[in-house]
């Protein structure tokens, strides 16, 4: 998984997605609600190099009150099979 996030972060090119990682930003950091998210776009559009540099920022400055778990399907064979994606996550943390 995270030669995954690393290639996709490598190729990640901000412009005119400021705004949304913005929002995904401002999520992360808001109280209430029930803080799951769902990013929605055509294949291809950039969402998995966005997750992915949202995800290596929140890591590199941690908030106090965001627990961040890294999931992409299609990043390894498994990442589709929900039990081994279940216990993979049971397990490492």
């Amino acid at each position: 998984m995270e030669a995954f996030v690393e290639e996709r972060t490598e190729r990640f090119v901000l412009g005119s997605r400021e705004p949304v990682l913005n929002e995904l930003l401002s999520h992360a950091g808001a109280t209430g609600g029930n803080g799951y998210l769902c990013l929605v776009g055509e294949p291809g559009s950039g969402k998995s190099a966005l997750l992915a540099h949202f995800s290596q920022h929140l890591i590199l400055n941690p908030q106090p009150s965001t627990l961040v778990i890294r999931h992409f399907v299609g990043a390894s064979p498994g990442s589709t099979d929900m039990r081994r994606t279940l216990r993979r996550l049971c397990t490492n943390w």
